[in-house]
Order: structure tokens, then C-alpha cells, then sequence
């Protein structure tokens, strides 16, 4: 069961600590006859049957369609920390896909029991969050590949990121309570159906709040997780952006290949800028300073770059 949320006013002196930042947990699933497999930490329990192999975001990742009513139980094996009760710095990291708006998806349930409301949504209108939380200013479009981070300190930090950005520095949640984590916790679980069909490509759990740097060093679904200041920005690692950029974006590619066209898409998934052109050059002096992800394809196959506008 949940944890009793307080309504008492608790007034606390915040300290600074030093938190590991280990990847506990990975999962990739891309061998279809293994879709539990671990890269690192333990393998899935899936309960349910509901898990087909479906498309990735590029034809190297593969990815699957977990549908309605099965979900994922995860054995993390993060220490509780002393005079805390449950694991309350962690971050989760997980490449997503929304099939449809106008349903319910949950990413993360931390009662094991199931027997509760999950504890991060997309809403029907495609926004990210939860009424204890908040939510993200923005909506996320249909058919777009996203990386979601999850990254939390309770008692001091509870941050959604989307794509390397941060979208929503969430309001304040309590140490040992709804959004600390028991020895396991579940992965698109809900009690009562709002866990849509939903594809994921990529999951990873991390024993500490990454940071803004942290989190932009791991970029968007589709780029390399190796860990953190990884300069690869696609399997091959010979496509990529010259960042940062002011009012042209260079790409660099070998002489043998040709770009057949390139999307630019903001944090929130949303077409920024589209370009048909052959030309490795391209203007982007009308967009605002931020991190957008430039989808590139090049020969039939689809790459994804960060773009860093200055």
C-alpha cells in the first residue's frame, strides 16, 4: 500500500549529500526471445502476457508494445540509506513510444501490490505528471520516440525530464512516503486500467537523482546509453552535429551517404523544423536557444542528433 502522506507542516534543515549515481537496472529488450533479459542489474518478472516485439526507434534498437493489464516487477537491489525507511534517491530512465492520445499511460508504480493509482501518468491529453506532482506545461505528440527521466531526491528534488531538457521541477515530495521506492517497484502498472498499451525500447535505473548535465549528457531515445558524456550520438558514431549551434546546423556524415531529409523536433516532440534538402547545411536562425533532436535520414535509415541552439 501506499505510503500515509502527511498533513502535518514539517519544517527540516536541507543538507547537502554526495549520492551514488550507479546504474542498477537495464533493459533493452531487444532479444525477442528473452524480452526480460538484463544488460545490468536483474531480469524482469513480467506478470501478464501482454508483450510483443514491435518497431525501435532506429532498425538496431529494437523495442515492445507492453499492452493493458501486464506490466513489469523489478528487484532493483538499491540499499536503504540509514534512518530512512525506503530508497528515496533514485532515477528512472525509460525511451517510450504513445501509440494514441485520449487514454492513460502509467510509468511507474511504487505500491508492488498494485493496488493503488500509479505514480507517473501521461494523461489523456498527452501531459506528463500526476496531481501530487504537477504536471509538464506542454503535451507530448502521438508516434514520437521520447526518453523520460525520472530523477529523484525526496525531501529536496522531484524532476521530469524529457529528451536531455527538464519539463517540470515537480512540487515537493516527502521522504519514506507515495514516491519512495520498497525493495521492488513496477514498471507500467495500474489498479484500476489507466496503463494503456504503450511501446518502450529502453529502460534503466540509476541508485541516485541524476543532474541537469547528467541527464542532458544522456540525450533522447535512440541515442547510445553507454552512461554519461557519451559523444556517440548514433550506433555507427560517424553521423553527427557540430554543437553548439547559432544559426546553421552542420552535419557531419561520410562523402558515400546522402541525406535524404531532416526533421527537428523540440523537447516535447513537436516539428520545429523540416528540411528536404540534400545539403549537410541548414538554417535554423528562426528557432529559440534550447536542446532539440534532429531526426536525420540518410540512405533509408533514420538517425537521431542532439541539436543544441545558441
Amino acid at each position: 500500500m501506499k505510503r500515509i502522506i502527511l498533513t502535518s507542516i514539517l519544517f527540516s534543515v536541507s543538507f547537502c549529500f554526495s549520492f551514488s549515481q550507479n546504474r542498477v537496472g537495464w533493459w533493452k529488450f531487444d532479444d525477442a526471445t528473452n524480452f526480460t533479459k538484463a544488460e545490468a542489474g536483474k531480469p524482469l518478472t513480467q506478470v501478464g502476457t501482454g508483450v510483443e516485439k514491435v518497431d525501435g526507434p532506429d532498425a538496431s534498437n529494437g523495442a515492445v508494445v507492453v499492452k493493458k493489464g501486464t506490466y513489469f516487477e523489478v528487484d532493483h537491489g538499491i540499499a536503504v540509506k540509514e534512518k530512512e525507511t525506503y530508497v528515496n534517491q533514485y532515477s528512472v530512465v525509460i525511451d517510450f513510444k504513445l501509440p494514441v492520445l485520449g487514454v492513460y499511460y502509467n510509468f511507474i508504480q511504487t505500491d508492488v501490490t498494485n493496488t493503488s493509482d500509479g505514480d507517473c501518468f501521461i494523461n489523456k491529453s498527452g501531459i506528463l505528471g500526476t496531481y501530487a506532482t504537477g504536471y509538464a506545461p506542454e503535451p507530448l505528440s502521438p508516434d514520437v520516440w521520447y526518453r523520460l527521466v525520472v530523477s529523484a531526491d525526496l525531501g529536496n528534488s522531484y524532476k521530469y525530464y524529457l529528451n536531455g531538457s527538464l519539463v517540470k521541477l515537480c512540487d515537493m515530495q516527502n521522504k519514506d512516503e507515495r514516491f519512495s521506492l520498497d525493495k521492488k517497484v513496477l514498471l507500467f502498472a495500474d489498479d484500476d486500467g489507466e496503463d494503456s498499451d504503450i511501446d518502450i525500447a529502453e529502460v534503466s535505473l540509476y541508485d541516485g537523482a541524476l543532474t541537469d548535465a547528467q541527464v542532458a549528457a544522456l540525450g533522447a531515445a535512440g541515442q547510445v546509453s553507454t552512461g554519461f558524456g557519451n559523444s556517440k550520438m548514433n550506433k555507427e558514431g560517424n553521423i553527427k552535429i557540430a554543437n553548439p549551434v547559432n544559426d546553421f546546423v552542420t552535419i557531419i556524415c561520410p562523402d558515400n551517404q546522402t541525406i535524404q531529409n531532416v526533421i527537428i523536433y523540440d523537447t516535447y516532440g513537436h516539428v520545429a523544423l523540416q528540411s528536404k534538402t540534400s545539403d549537410t547545411k541548414i538554417n535554423v536562425s528562426g528557432l529559440e536557444k534550447g536542446i532539440y533532436i534532429a531526426k536525420v535520414r540518410i540512405d533509408g535509415n533514420d538517425y537521431y542528433l542532439k541539436c543544441i541552439k545558441e
